[in-house]
């Protein structure tokens, strides 16, 4: 008996649980756009090691200005120095990222993955 009252219940549940109406949207629609606004991420690599690097935030808030913020992503990979203990700010796999994308130095970044 127990086991069939736990499985209605969990039957209910899931039942209940797959509502396909938008509960997010005020107004209902759920509709799919006809259109789309392009939106465009930076991905930069940085290290706290690197005396140029404070310029990649420079260039990173002259495109949020030029684009707009709503239009515009960033993402800094931080890179310990290889002749020095890593820093704090040291991201696990961002040698891995930077190898992939032919990293020509520091700072050096891409947008849309784009070198």
């Amino acid at each position: 008996m127990k086991k069939l009252s736990l499985l209605l219940l969990i039957g209910s549940i899931a039942f209940v649980g797959c509502d396909d109406t938008k509960k997010d949207d005020p107004k209902g629609d759920t509709t799919t756009p006809t259109s789309y606004t392009q939106k465009s991420i930076l991905e930069y690599f940085s290290g706290a090691w690197c005396g140029f690097c404070p310029d990649g935030r420079l260039v990173e808030n002259s495109i949020r200005d030029a684009v707009g913020s709503n239009q515009f992503m960033a993402v800094v990979y931080h890179a310990g120095n290889p002749q020095t203990a890593p820093d704090n700010m040291d991201a696990v796999y961002d040698d891995q990222i930077y190898a992939k994308f032919n990293g020509a130095g520091y700072p050096t970044g891409m947008i849309n993955r784009i070198n």
